[in-house]
């Protein structure tokens, strides 16, 4: 019992000691970690694709590179800023698609942050993006406004191959 007790205290005196801030700096190595590997992605508009991606930088960035069903090489750079206390996903293809997501809101199974960018077919929008883990890989949810007023949304799936 006295053992149990003594967890307990020390649990609660060292919980207002894990703050937002500590608690995306260990989480984010952990969505990091969980970004690399071999990918199959598809998303709801039907495009496919294939990525491999590498963690570098003792565990603070992930690089992407992969090809998807339209032939385009696409780039992705996802990286911990912690002067934002973010996540931070650049991606970009060789058609002049470019996307930037800011996940300022972490959490063990998601990722939540405003996205910029420019695609074929939208032009430029802004929205939000969430990505959710599962137990295959992690899912993703995206709500967008383009610059004429449009509202776009994207759903979609990448399953971890290796």
């Amino acid at each position: 019992m006295k053992r149990h007790h003594l967890t307990l205290v020390i649990l609660l005196l060292t919980s207002p000691l894990l703050t937002p801030e500590i608690v995306a700096a260990e989480l984010h190595k952990d969505w990091l970690k969980h970004l690399a590997g071999v990918w199959s992605s598809k998303d709801s508009m039907g495009t496919t694709g294939e990525s491999k991606a590498d963690l570098r930088l003792d565990g603070n960035l992930v690089v992407s590179k992969g090809k998807n069903s339209l032939g385009l090489e696409v780039m992705t750079v996802t990286a911990w800023e912690p002067d934002k206390q973010a996540l931070v996903m650049t991606s970009y293809d060789n058609s002049g698609m470019y996307f930037r997501i800011i996940f300022n809101k972490i959490t063990a199974t998601s990722i939540t942050g405003a996205q910029t960018g420019q695609a074929e077919g939208l032009g430029t929008y802004t929205g939000q993006m969430t990505l959710t883990k599962t137990a295959k890989g992690y899912q993703w949810t995206g709500k967008f406004k383009t610059a004429n007023g449009e509202q776009a949304e994207v759903q979609g799936t990448s399953t971890r191959k290796k």
